[in-house]
């Protein structure tokens, strides 16, 4: 598989169809950190 990184600033969708290959899978423990990641971003801080 193919290093990769994940930016939770920049998320956007696209079609399945649009995929051309597979270069590997997101572990449980690296799926955790993503939404713990994207969980920072939507819940709201005091300043």
């Amino acid at each position: 598989p193919k290093k990769s990184v994940v930016n939770i600033t920049r998320i956007y969708t696209v079609n399945k169809t649009d995929l051309i290959e597979k270069i590997g899978q997101v572990t449980h423990e690296r799926l955790k950190e993503i939404l713990s990641g994207v969980q920072l971003l939507i819940d709201p801080r005091e300043l």
